[in-house]
């Protein structure tokens, strides 16, 4: 028998939140009792993100149904003072949570759209254009084939990519191998892309590097999709 996630945490921790983390987190109720008995912990890291100012945001959550009667999470971040200029998607990677780091709004629907893929999302993100409470355990089988599936069809269709493009990757990731980010970046059909390669950054760009060079990264982004919102404007 595995030993008990709880094993794992200190003893300061709570009998209830034990019980918590220690839950089938194939269920879908299991994994929102985590992440709200959690959330505390999860703000009280000393990250950088957690320290970033939300002054000015409508910030929401929210589970809604797919056609499957599945129950998917969702969360949004929308100035108050002003109508936004472009809708960004966040596909997190496998077995993580978009605590980090939206649901789509009626009217949002004439902004120019983005897609932000991290890790496994960045599959997702591609598929879609033409911390504690996160899923610990082993991938179940059908999961891992339908990764392994869905790798196998987007190397087979990388000509076929031809909306703007900005892939980011670190020299260091060993994790997923640069050298697939820059047969994307050759393969892609459109003109308008760019590979930014990271010396010694590793997998998780936005969450595992020095303050500095998630902040540096970060510029990236917002500079490229900037530039981009700006012409969908003209």
């Amino acid at each position: 028998m595995a030993p008990l996630r709880s094993a794992k945490l200190n003893n300061n921790i709570s009998d209830e939140l034990k019980n918590i983390i220690d839950a089938d987190f194939d269920k879908a109720s299991a994994r929102r009792r985590a992440r709200e008995g959690f959330k505390h912990v999860q703000f009280s890291i000393n990250h950088c993100l957690f320290k970033v100012h939300t002054q000015g945001l409508k910030i929401d959550e929210n589970y809604e149904k797919n056609s499957r009667g599945v129950e998917i999470f969702s969360k949004s971040w929308l100035p108050e003072s002003h109508p936004p200029k472009a809708m960004i998607c966040f596909c997190h990677g496998y077995g993580e949570s978009c605590g980090f780091f939206f649901e789509e709004k009626p009217e949002l629907h004439d902004l120019p759209s983005f897609l932000l893929g991290q890790s496994m999302g960045g599959a997702v993100a591609l598929k879609t254009a033409y911390n504690i409470i996160a899923y610990k355990d082993k991938p179940r089988l059908k999961t891992a084939v339908e990764l392994l599936n869905i790798t196998d069809e987007l190397e087979r269709q990388l000509h076929e990519v031809c909306l703007p493009l900005l892939i980011l990757h670190g020299e260091a990731d060993k994790v997923t191998d640069p050298s697939v980010s820059k047969t994307l970046f050759e393969k892609a059909s459109n003109k308008d892309k760019k590979l930014n390669l990271y010396k010694d950054a590793c997998h998780q760009l936005l969450e595992g590097e020095p303050d500095d060079v998630i902040f540096g990264i970060f510029d990236d982004i917002i500079s490229w999709l900037d530039e981009r919102s700006s012409k969908a404007h003209l």
